[in-house]
């Protein structure tokens, strides 16, 4: 990823994930820098804003889209990320 692109997304992480599963968490943040991270008290999960090569190039002037993003521990016993914009 070079510094012209703009590979931004929001997605949420769910309070129970880590404290249940932090290893979900690790490697989700193996892909993704975060740049704003907010606990939201009403749906108890964290909302995310990161940039990541997994999210698609954003032009000048267009919305952070929402992605979901889930973590398969269970494939070879290697974390897989799942990630799918929400439409």
């Amino acid at each position: 990823m070079n510094k012209e692109e703009r590979r931004y997304g929001k997605f949420t992480i769910p309070a129970v994930m880590l404290r249940l599963s932090h290893e979900s968490v690790q490697r989700i943040y193996k892909e993704v820098i975060p740049t704003r991270v907010e606990f939201m008290y009403d749906a108890d999960a964290f909302m995310v804003i990161g940039i990541s090569e997994l999210f698609d190039t954003l032009k000048e002037g267009e919305q952070i889209p929402e992605y979901e993003i889930r973590v398969d521990t269970f494939k070879n016993k290697k974390a897989e990320l799942k990630i799918t914009k929400v439409e």
